[in-house]
């Protein structure tokens, strides 16, 4: 049995944010959120250094002695090298922050099972009563596909000032550009 859960209403904004509040997590879900964001630049990374290891081996494959197959053997080494650091960002950071965040929910769960229960239910078309007796696995589940709501993110960069914008408006000079460049 698979438990499905509904889209995000407006009427749920409050009840995730006084969840969030409650369990001690507001942070750690913006954290969270930002660290999604930037895998799906990191991940782009990844697409395209893949992307240009494809044409680098066709060149080396055609050419293996010429200028253009030396060439293409240093960028596909250095590709690899790079491919092999973002993997280990992506592993490393997002395994981190979710650690993070599930060690704050069960220091601070104590007391609010039948608020979960009752909200998680209710996205799920359950009674509290029912939601609370689906298996430990269908829970774990319905907790990942919450979290991993594009509406819960959109909700939650709402709430958050950016660096950008908190460092302008409070210094009135431009914030640095956390942006990775790819490699060419």
């Amino acid at each position: 049995m698979t438990v499905q859960m509904r889209d995000l209403k407006a009427k749920d904004t409050f009840a995730v944010i006084r969840l969030a509040k409650k369990l001690g997590v507001t942070t750690s879900i913006v954290g969270l959120i930002k660290q999604q964001e930037k895998a799906k630049d990191l991940m782009a990374e990844q697409k395209a250094l893949i992307a240009k290891s494809i044409g680098w081996q066709v060149i080396l494959e055609k050419n293996p002695n010429s200028i253009e197959g030396k060439k293409a053997q240093t960028d596909l080494e250095a590709a690899a090298k790079r491919l092999s650091e973002l993997e280990t960002i992506l592993n490393d950071e997002s395994f981190s922050l979710i650690t993070e965040l599930v060690e704050m929910v069960i220091d601070n769960i104590d007391g609010f099972e039948d608020e979960i229960f009752k909200f998680l239910g209710d996205l799920c078309d359950k009674t509290k009563e029912e939601f609370a007796e689906i298996s430990l696995l269908e829970f774990a589940e319905t907790l990942r596909g919450f979290f991993e709501k594009p509406e819960l993110r959109e909700v939650f960069k709402l709430l958050t000032p950016s660096k950008q914008s908190a460092a302008s408006t409070s210094s009135g000079t431009n914030s640095t550009n956390d942006t990775i460049v790819p490699m060419t």
